[in-house]
């Protein structure tokens, strides 16, 4: 079963670039983040971004699921589900 908090939150950090920025995007801390991110990976039994102090980047694995993940959501808020963040 997908994690759908943590999804949403990987495709945040995806789109605004960092984990800082989705942070302030989804109003928690850097922290809470890469706990979601680190959880999501672990369920997934893949690595989804690779991670320096000065960038992030997708892995292949991580672009499919991006792809994936994004797609969903983008769905569920055609349908009125968008996500509870």
């Amino acid at each position: 079963m997908y994690d759908y908090k943590a999804m949403n939150v990987f495709v945040t950090v995806v789109e605004q670039g960092s984990m800082q920025a989705a942070a302030d995007r989804l109003l928690t801390t850097p922290s809470a983040i890469t706990q979601s991110i680190q959880k999501l990976e672990s369920h997934l039994n893949i690595k989804l971004l690779n991670r320096t102090t000065r960038k992030l980047s997708l892995t292949e694995a991580g672009e499919a699921f991006y792809h994936h993940a994004s797609q969903m959501q983008k769905s569920a808020e055609e349908y009125g589900e968008g996500p509870s963040v």
